[in-house]
């Protein structure tokens, strides 16, 4: 119960935050993804994305492994490719995740790197794959991410 308030409250605020009247119609999802390779294990969470303009979204993020909980969100460029692949919007971007289970005693922010792709497999749903480099070790390896979104 208390991860999913921890997801609902996360979730709410950056929704409050992204003014999503600057964003189109359907630049914004939120679904599930699995994360692999976070310190040689798999995490179930959920993945987002709320688009501030055609080219910059934020993506906040909220992944369970084992009894650790990691929140984060990323900064994003999103390429929009020419006429012939709508379909495909690469990206780049920079963000933090932070532990936040009962670890309180060493650092718990990690800033990554982050490079991927959504791919619309109709109008409401998109696919998603990504890459998170981390800039320090800080109890973080590079991870790759795969999920889906409903668009809304």
């Amino acid at each position: 119960m208390k991860k999913l308030l921890i997801l609902i409250a996360a979730l709410t605020a950056t929704v409050a935050m992204v003014k999503p009247a600057q964003a189109q119609i359907g630049q914004n999802d939120v679904g599930p993804s699995f994360l692999f390779g976070n310190n040689g294990g798999t995490a179930f969470g959920v993945n987002s994305r709320f688009g501030i303009n055609n080219n910059l979204s934020v993506r906040p993020n909220i992944y369970f492994q084992d009894s650790r909980t990691s929140l984060g969100a990323a900064a994003t460029y999103d390429f929009q490719l020419n006429d012939t692949n709508r379909d495909l919007t690469p990206y780049v971007g920079a963000g933090v995740t932070f532990d936040v289970s009962n670890n309180r005693g060493s650092n718990n922010a990690t800033g990554y790197a982050l490079l991927g792709a959504d791919y619309n497999l109709s109008e409401s749903i998109v696919l998603k794959g990504s890459v998170g480099i981390p800039f320090d070790s800080n109890n973080y390896s590079t991870t790759f991410g795969v999920g889906a979104g409903l668009r809304f």
